[in-house]
């Protein structure tokens, strides 16, 4: 086949040409066709926000004038946002201490009807952004968070969750953004630049305002009732745990969303550090806490000795924290807590799962709720070691809702356990009641004559000897009646021994309704004999009492319809005198022994009274049918 070349010089040119323009573009500056441009319309914001992540124009060590954007001598390198620029940077500062400058591209099309703002979380640590127009000639200044500077001494850390208006503007235009850090973040635009209508973004913030208190108020909430619980029950150290659990997680909220950062009404450096320090306190305690938490609920399978190891470190974590200058805290510090809290969560799982394996009661549930807590702490942890990663709701929601979860579930558990303790205890208080119950029937029933239904000899010498050491200390006189039934020998030889325990329970009830006072008491002394205390009562008072409890029993008789029976006694009075309160105690029973043998001498049914200060004599004479 033979081919014919008919315009062999214009296919040369045409050739040449296509050389020429791929010199061209390969000789142009790498920002002319790397960077994305990003379109910006009315109609792609009513549908959903538009997020400048990709790829951005990025030149290190300098803070380039926003016109410098459209100067083809300038050197620009490519970057991924979201992204720290540690990973590109090459310098001998490990810290990567320094100043950037980003750009973008954005195609504004068509006409704007609605307000936009700019929104982003988090950009290590100060800057400043501007609208450049494509050729340069105008430049608008848009935001500046922190202070920016080239001198560290005049470097200001921005704050987190930051929002700037974007003013209504057409066609395409360079977005600039000059980056400094000197303190302690890694730099770069660390999480997603994010333009949205004003109207949508303010629900949003709402939202997740609304979200936040809601997490922040039911942790708080529930920190207060276990601490409560704690406060009353101190041997439940578990509710003490989950209370500092709760107010950890609601300190890593409002510390991690912003909100301490707001409550000052300046920037600076210092506060911005110790937020940063606060932060990382809230990542080494929770794990020991959760760790002495499933110690405590499921103590068979974890030992004491890993328990201590885990307190040991989290307190040289936290320590060290505060210690470490703050260059370090997100080189070192950081990473340090991170793989310790991987430790502690490897442990606890390994541990729930042989809890579970040996059916522990709840064990299974807490593995569950734990797995889920795992997701949200990796979930944390990818985000903090990838600034890429966007599988999150907002920054920490995920972890703060699992961590949230997995307290409400532990609650119930703990509330579970605490009302089978409670349970239980009553039950051992219902059990020791009737055990106490029982002793006092039991004493009771040593101090009780089961015949009379008094004191018998025993419980009576108890209840003297105290009655007879107050009224001694306290110089009150005090007198004893010692009460004998006449003939009662020959009561029980004529009518028998169930006739005369009739006579003993008569006078056991005729005695103690006769002018006796409410202090006063009686019991069996022994056989047919009584006695009567009168704490306070001089000689005369008692014996008048004796008188009155001598005939009472004279005038009421015992028995039966067949039989009634008129039952008389003989009564020794004996009293403590003035300057006697020494005297011992067994001396006055002796003195009212000796009374009332008097008065059974003198011819009974009578009242005797002890050294002869008050004889009182009989009222009538003894009958003959007893």
């Amino acid at each position: 086949m033979v081919i014919k070349v008919t315009n062999l010089p214009s296919m040369l040119c045409i050739l040449n040409k296509s050389v020429l323009l791929f010199l061209i573009l390969l000789l142009l500056p790498s920002r002319l066709w790397a960077a994305m441009e990003f379109q910006v319309s009315q109609q792609l914001l009513d549908r959903q926000p538009i997020v400048l992540n990709g790829t951005w124009l990025f030149h290190w060590n300098a803070l380039l004038p926003p016109v410098d954007v459209v100067d083809p001598a300038i050197p620009w390198q490519t970057v991924t946002v979201p992204g720290i620029w540690n990973d590109v940077v090459s310098d001998k500062d490990p810290m990567n201490h320094g100043i950037a400058t980003y750009a973008t591209r954005l195609n504004f099309e068509g006409a704007l009807t609605e307000s936009m703002v700019v929104r982003l979380i988090r950009i290590s640590e100060a800057f400043h952004f501007y609208l450049v127009s494509e050729d340069g000639h105008k430049v608008i200044d848009l935001f500046e968070g922190g202070k920016v500077s080239a001198d560290p001494r005049h470097n200001v850390v921005a704050p987190d969750y930051l929002s700037f208006a974007l003013p209504p503007v057409q066609g395409r235009y360079w977005l600039v953004l000059q980056v400094s850090k000197f303190n302690f973040y890694k730099g770069g635009i660390r999480t997603a630049v994010t333009i949205d209508l004003r109207q949508r973004y303010n629900r949003y913030r709402m939202l997740v305002v609304l979200l936040h208190g809601i997490a922040i108020g039911a942790l708080l909430y529930m920190a207060l009732n276990h601490l409560q619980i704690y406060l009353n029950r101190r041997q439940n150290t578990s509710s003490l745990l989950i209370a500092v659990a709760c107010l950890f997680v609601a300190f890593r909220c409002f510390v991690g969303f912003g909100y301490f950062e707001q409550m000052f009404s300046w920037t600076s450096n210092a506060i911005a550090i110790w937020r940063f320090r606060l932060e990382l306190t809230t990542i080494a305690i929770p794990a020991s806490i959760w760790l002495h938490f499933y110690q405590y609920l499921f103590r068979q399978v974890f030992p004491q000795r890993l328990l201590q190891c885990s307190w040991t470190g989290s307190l040289v974590l936290t320590l060290s924290i505060f210690l470490t200058p703050a260059d370090w805290l997100a080189y070192l510090i950081l990473p340090a807590e991170e793989v310790w809290l991987v430790l502690n969560m490897l442990v606890i799982l390994y541990l729930l799962v042989r809890a579970s394996i040996q059916r522990f009661t709840g064990a299974r549930l807490s593995l569950a709720i734990f797995i889920l807590l795992v997701v949200g702490a990796v979930n944390d942890l990818l985000l903090s070691l990838d600034p890429g990663y966007v599988f999150y709701v907002t920054e920490y929601i995920l972890l703060v809702y699992a961590m949230l979860l997995f307290l409400l579930v532990h609650s119930q558990l703990l509330a579970k356990q605490f009302a089978n303790s409670v349970s239980n205890e009553i039950r051992l208080l219902n059990d020791n009641q009737k055990l106490v119950r029982q002793r006092e029937q039991a004493e009771q029933a040593a101090v009780i004559d089961h015949l009379t239904g008094v004191l018998n000899r025993k419980g009576l010498e108890q209840k003297l000897e105290q009655a007879w050491r107050r009224c001694t200390d306290d110089h009150e006189m005090i007198s004893v009646l010692l009460i004998d039934a006449d003939h009662f020998k020959k009561l029980n030889d004529q009518y028998g021994h169930l006739i005369g325990d009739q006579a003993l329970m008569h006078l056991a009830k005729v005695i103690p309704i006769t002018k006796l006072r409410t202090h006063d008491f009686m019991g069996r002394w022994g056989g047919e004999e009584f006695m009567v205390v009168l704490p306070g009562a001089d000689i005369d008072i008692a014996a008048g009492i004796a008188e009155a409890i001598r005939a009472s029993v004279e005038h009421r008789a015992f028995g039966n319809s067949d039989l009634s029976i008129h039952l008389t006694v003989s009564i020794g009075v004996a009293s403590t005198q003035p300057g006697m309160h020494k005297t011992a105690l067994k001396q006055l029973i002796q003195r009212a022994d000796e009374a009332l043998y008097a008065a059974k001498s003198g011819g009974r049914n009578r009242v005797e009274a002890d050294l002869a200060t008050t004889t009182m004599p009989s009222l009538a004479p003894l009958e003959q049918n007893v």
